[in-house]
């Protein structure tokens, strides 16, 4: 029998962040969930840029709650142990310009959001395609009517970044991590909740978080609880090339918004799609090749490389495309899932928001995440890519 104050289901970048916040409060915790194939967090790319993800449609209130979250990211790898010379070594992260580009057959142009967007505070502006800033990156002009340049943002190797969290976790030593899933679930008392967990596993706990990403609703079921995230499969490619030839990220906005950069020396990752009802975490021949081709036309060097990997993942998406994070109906369990495509972006934060929460000393404001609000049913479109 193991016994702790919070069992954290879910062992994704917004688990574990918020399992090492909880410890800093002082909290015994668990991290429960096994690494099956296709989680959010080994998948992401790893972009950490609210001026490109914000869409106009979206509360203004989210735009904030994603600039944080990026103000935050220093400062949380200090506080798990790295030194500042060591961010882009040990966690892949660093500030680089990012181009949004403007391609003909997208509509509307992009020139009207970038005034939008420095009209919010974003440094960022909009170019002409004969800008010699973006015929030094390489792309084929042709193709667009300009782009949108944003300064000042970042990226983040997921891959790394994890792993970096949970040496956090173990030097705690408050935190269990248990690579098990939940099977199923007593409540021992109005306060006592018993999880009965796959080899034989028994953990008693006062408070849950589910932090699940995709496969979040299958969980909360077994609470009997409604937890309307959806998973939205997208498709990862990465190339190899010769290394310095992308010094910024390109953004594609059409399709399902996919993007180029070069995340280590040489090593380029490209993608992505938005595909839903997308059953299991494979590539298929219509999205990479659609991908493919597109970056060969932008960036026309890239068909020379050759390609080294590829992967796909599954991001939790809610009906209004803002995540869940507070508490459920059951005020012992509490939620944070439904990031979509910000929750590497919005994890330490929100691990460090749903962690105050939890232990009572939260101030932040968390009325537009509430995991109860009124949601349609799952969206149901076509894929883009």
């Amino acid at each position: 029998m193991i016994t702790v104050d919070v069992a954290v289901i879910g062992p994704g970048i917004i688990g574990a962040c918020a399992a090492w916040h909880l410890a800093q409060a002082g909290c015994r915790v668990a991290v429960l969930g096994d690494q099956r194939a296709g989680t959010a967090t080994s998948a992401a790319v790893g972009m950490l840029t609210p001026t490109c993800e914000w869409e106009t449609y979206e509360p203004r209130e989210w735009l904030s709650f994603l600039r944080e979250a990026a103000n935050y990211y220093p400062d949380f790898l200090r506080r798990i142990g790295l030194e500042d010379t060591d961010f882009r070594a040990a966690a892949g992260f660093r500030e680089l310009d990012f181009y949004v580009l403007d391609f003909h057959e997208r509509a509307p142009a992009l020139a009207g959001y970038a005034e939008l967007a420095r009209s919010l505070d974003s440094d960022c502006d909009y170019l002409a395609p004969q800008d010699p800033a973006l015929r030094r990156i390489g792309i084929d002009t042709a193709l667009i009517r300009g782009a949108m340049h944003v300064r000042g943002e970042a990226v983040v190797d997921p891959r790394r970044l994890a792993p970096l969290v949970y040496d956090a976790l173990g030097r705690t030593g408050r935190v269990d991590v248990i690579p098990t899933a939940v099977v199923g679930v007593d409540s021992t008392s109005t306060e006592t909740i018993r999880l009965r967990c796959a080899d034989d596993v028994v953990l008693d706990c006062d408070r849950v978080l589910i932090a699940a990403g995709a496969w979040s609703a299958e969980v909360a079921d077994l609470f009997g609880l409604d937890v309307p995230v959806f998973p939205v499969r997208g498709q990862i490619i990465e190339l190899a090339g010769p290394p310095g030839l992308l010094q910024d990220v390109l953004y594609l906005p059409v399709g399902a918004c996919g993007c180029l950069l070069e995340r280590a020396a040489g090593q380029y990752i490209c993608g992505t799609s938005e595909e839903y009802r997308a059953g299991t975490a494979e590539n298929t021949v219509e999205v990479v090749s659609t991908i493919l081709d597109r970056v060969r036309r932008t960036f026309p060097m890239a068909g020379r490389w050759s390609v080294s990997d590829m992967w796909a993942g599954f991001r939790p998406q809610t009906a209004d495309r803002l995540p869940l994070i507070g508490a459920s109906r059951d005020p012992r369990i509490s939620i944070a899932t439904g990031h979509f495509r910000n929750g590497i972006l919005a994890g330490p934060l929100t691990g460090r928001v749903i962690a105050d929460h939890i232990t009572g000393t939260s101030h932040f404001d968390l009325a537009l995440y509430c995991p109860t609000r009124a949601l349609s049913d799952p969206i149901s479109v076509a894929a883009r890519f």
